[in-house]
C-alpha cells in the first residue's frame, strides 16, 4: 500500500473489505441460528409446564405425532408428550451447532483478514523508515519508532481482528432480536429495551475520556522504551563513564511515569465495567420482574419469559462490551495516528547522479552549502580538490561540520 492511504481506520481496510463483510454474514447467519434455540426453549418449556404438546409450536407438534405413532409399535409407553422434548432438544442443538460453524467462519475471515492487513503495514512502515531524510532521525527518538512500529501496529491488529466485526455483530443482534421481543410481548419488550440507551451512552462518554488517556500511556509508555534502548546501545559508554546509577534512577522516573498513566487507565475502565455491569444487571431484573407479574396474570406464558431473557442476555452484553469496543477504537485511532506520523514524513530527495565510469580517485567539491535546516547552513561555500593518492586531514571544532562533509561525500 503506498504511503498516506492509512489516514484512517477505513482505507486501513482496503483491499481486505470483502473479507469483513463475508465475516459479518457469517455472523448474521450464526445469530439466526442462535435465535432459533431461545423459541425451540420456550415452547418445550410451555409444553412441560402444561403437558399437552398442542399448545407447543405448530413446527413441531406435527412431526413429535409422526414420530410418536412411529415409535409406538416398538414402545407402547411413548407419547407425543415426550418425543416433543426429545425433538426440541435435538432441533436446539443442531441450531447451536450450526451457529458455531458460521462462528468459526466469522473468526477465520477476519482474522485472515486483520493479519493481511497489519502485515502491509508493518512491510509500508519499514520500508518508508529507509527512504526517510538523514536529519529525521537526528530528531527522532528511536524507542518512541520501535513503539509505534511495534506496539502501537499491535494495538490496530487486536482492534481489526475481533472488534471490526463485533460492532456489526451488536447492530445485527439488537436489530433482530428488537422484533422477535415485540412479536412475543409489546409491554415486556419495552422494559427489555428501557436501559439500554443509557448504557451505550455511558460507553461512548467512557470513549472520549480513554482515548486522550490512551494516547498520554502510549506516549509515556515510548519514552521508557526509547531510556531501555539507548543505554542497550551505549552500555560500554555509561560503564566507561560510571553513570550505572544515573541511568538507572531515569529509567526509574520514566518507569514510574508510565506506571501512573497505566494505573489512571485501569481506574477508568474498572469504574467503567462496574457502573456497565450494574446497568446490564439492573436490566436482566427489571425484566425478571416485570416478567413474573405478567405471568401471574396470564399474559405470557414461562416459557416466554425464558426466552426473553436468553434474548436480553444476547444483546445486552454485547451492549456492555461497546465500552471495549469503542475503547479499542480509541487506542487503534490514537495508533493509527503516532503511525501516520511516521508515513507522513517527507523522503529524502537526492539529485540524480549520473552514470560513473572508472573512477580516477580525485575527489572535487565546489562552492558547496548545505544545512539540516536551510536556514542555518552548517557548511558555507566549501571547496576542496583532493588528488589520487594524496591524504588530506580534516579539523574542526565540534559541530563545525566534519562529520555532515562524509555523510555528503557518502551520500
Amino acid at each position: 500500500m503506498a504511503v498516506g492511504k492509512h489516514d484512517n481506520l477505513w482505507a486501513v481496510t482496503g483491499g481486505q473489505r470483502a473479507r469483513y463483510i463475508a465475516a459479518m454474514l457469517a455472523m448474521a447467519l450464526a445469530n439466526v441460528c442462535m435465535f432459533g434455540a431461545p423459541l425451540i426453549a420456550k415452547y418445550a418449556i410451555d409444553v412441560v409446564v402444561d403437558k399437552d404438546v398442542a399448545k407447543g409450536s405448530p413446527l413441531l407438534v406435527e412431526p413429535a405425532e409422526w414420530l410418536a405413532r412411529t415409535m409406538h409399535e416398538s414402545f407402547a409407553s411413548t407419547d407425543a408428550f415426550l418425543w416433543y422434548l426429545w425433538l426440541s432438544a435435538l432441533l436446539a442443538v443442531i441450531a447451536t451447532a450450526v451457529g458455531g460453524v458460521f462462528f468459526f467462519l466469522r473468526g477465520r475471515w477476519s482474522a485472515i483478514a486483520s493479519e493481511a492487513i497489519v502485515r502491509r503495514l508493518r512491510e509500508t512502515l519499514y520500508a518508508h523508515l529507509h527512504d526517510l531524510r538523514a536529519g529525521y532521525y537526528d530528531d527522532a527518538d528511536t524507542g518512541d519508532l520501535v513503539q509505534r512500529c511495534s506496539s502501537d501496529v499491535e494495538t490496530l491488529r487486536v482492534f481489526l481482528s475481533s472488534d471490526v466485526v463485533e460492532i456489526g455483530r451488536t447492530l445485527l443482534l439488537i436489530l433482530t432480536v428488537m422484533p422477535i421481543l415485540f412479536w412475543m410481548d409489546t409491554q415486556l419488550a419495552w422494559a427489555s429495551l428501557c436501559l439500554i440507551p443509557f448504557i451505550g451512552a455511558f460507553a461512548y462518554i467512557f470513549f472520549t475520556k480513554v482515548k486522550h488517556l490512551f494516547q498520554i500511556t502510549d506516549e509515556a509508555e515510548g519514552e521508557m522504551t526509547g531510556v531501555l534502548q539507548e543505554n542497550l546501545t551505549g552500555i560500554r559508554v555509561v560503564r566507561a563513564f560510571a553513570r550505572q546509577e544515573y541511568e538507572i534512577a531515569k529509567f526509574a522516573e520514566k518507569n514510574r511515569i508510565f506506571r501512573d498513566h497505566n494505573n489512571r487507565l485501569i481506574r477508568l475502565m474498572g469504574r467503567y465495567w462496574g457502573t456497565a455491569d450494574l446497568f446490564a444487571l439492573s436490566q436482566v431484573l427489571i425484566v425478571l420482574m416485570v416478567g413474573a407479574t405478567a405471568i401471574i396474570d396470564g399474559r405470557i406464558s414461562v416459557g416466554t419469559l425464558f426466552a426473553f431473557l436468553t434474548y436480553e442476555g444476547m444483546i445486552i452484553w454485547p451492549v456492555r462490551q461497546l465500552g471495549r469496543v469503542l475503547t479499542d477504537s480509541g487506542k487503534a485511532v490514537v495508533s493509527l495516528t503516532r503511525t501516520n506520523e511516521i508515513l507522513h514524513q517527507a523522503e529524502e530527495t537526492l539529485a540524480p547522479t549520473p552514470p560513473l565510469g572508472r573512477s580516477a580517485g580525485e575527489i572535487r567539491i565546489e562552492h558547496l552549502t548545505f544545512g539540516y535546516d536551510p536556514a542555518r547552513p552548517v557548511i558555507t561555500d566549501l571547496s576542496i580538490h583532493i588528488r589520487p593518492g594524496e591524504t588530506i586531514a580534516i579539523v574542526g571544532a565540534p559541530g563545525s561540520g566534519k562529520s555532515t562533509l562524509i555523510r555528503l561525500l557518502l551520500r
